[in-house]
């Protein structure tokens, strides 16, 4: 529930970081990178108490050691790549989102939130982390799966018919 009403939040704090956005473009930004202006107070508020539950995490179950040993190294290496293509997501979302016209937070960000799930829950399927849970589980997931890809086939649609 937190991370959903979380996410929400982020959506709404992008379209209110218009202001940050505007002042890139007027101070001759790109407006290209400037939705990154609104990205950075969003990460930040939202970065920390992530950071802070993980150390805590870390201590409590004293398994922060892990972190530097030898079999790691591809998780590192895995770990830069996700965070390259999240930014680009971002930067992809600041782009798209404007293409909506006024609706663009109402039809992108929900749009945005539904791809991601349904990119990292088609992976993991493809990858076998759902395979040893059993059918009904796997059913509930490919339900879910295409109750968001419907959603997003109609808000494409509603993106079209609203400007």
């Amino acid at each position: 529930m937190f991370s959903g009403l979380g996410s929400a939040l982020v959506g709404i704090g992008l379209d209110n970081g218009k202001s940050l956005i505007d002042a890139s473009v007027a101070l001759h930004g790109n407006p290209i990178w400037a939705p990154m202006m609104a990205w950075l107070p969003l990460m930040l508020a939202g970065g920390i108490p992530n950071l802070l539950y993980c150390l805590f995490l870390l201590r409590k179950n004293k398994t922060g050691h892990k972190f530097s040993l030898p079999s790691t190294g591809g998780y590192w290496l895995l770990g830069f790549v996700m965070a390259v293509f999240w930014f680009g997501s971002t930067l992809m979302y600041g782009v798209s989102k404007d293409m909506f016209g006024s609706w663009g937070t109402t039809l992108a960000w929900p749009m945005f939130m539904s791809l991601i799930v349904i990119t990292a829950s088609v992976h993991g399927i493809r990858t076998g982390e759902w395979k040893n849970t059993g059918e009904t589980p796997l059913r509930i997931q490919l339900g879910g799966l295409t109750v968001l890809i419907l959603a997003v086939v109609v808000l494409t649609f509603a993106g079209q018919h609203v400007q």
